[in-house]
């Protein structure tokens, strides 16, 4: 097994890069919004923007689900089994945001940087 493999299976996960730990967060504060995604990965910089769209989604339509929630090339996506303007107007805003905030510590400005193939939205310091 390559080094840099061995070392990260090894290392206990860091509350500030885990995207386990941000997702369990989000399930916990929003279970039925979240009771049919397939998929929640959230690095932890871009909790509060989730939680944020997920609180105004909520109190948009009660009824809504979540189909997924991730990091897609570099930015928060959400998406939807169904919706109407006002949540996907929500969802733009939660999207455009995180173009501009570090996925990892939550600063902003952030940019989009490329590192190992991932496209990841890092500030100057998490970059380093």
């Amino acid at each position: 097994m390559p080094e840099d493999v061995a070392d990260s299976v090894s290392k206990k996960p860091d509350p500030r890069t885990d995207s386990w730990s941000a997702s369990e967060q989000l399930i916990a504060e929003f279970p039925d919004l979240l009771s049919e995604a397939f998929e929640v990965s959230l690095m932890p910089g871009w909790l509060s923007i989730a939680r944020t769209c997920c609180d105004a989604l909520q109190r948009l339509d009660p009824d809504v689900r979540i189909h997924q929630l991730k990091e897609k090339f570099g930015g928060l996506r959400v998406y939807l089994k169904h919706g109407n303007a006002q949540l996907w107007t929500t969802i733009d805003a939660a999207e455009h945001l995180s173009f501009r905030t570090c996925q990892q510590c939550g600063a902003t400005p952030a940019s989009a940087r490329m590192e190992r193939h991932w496209i990841k939205t890092l500030c100057e310091e998490c970059a380093k």
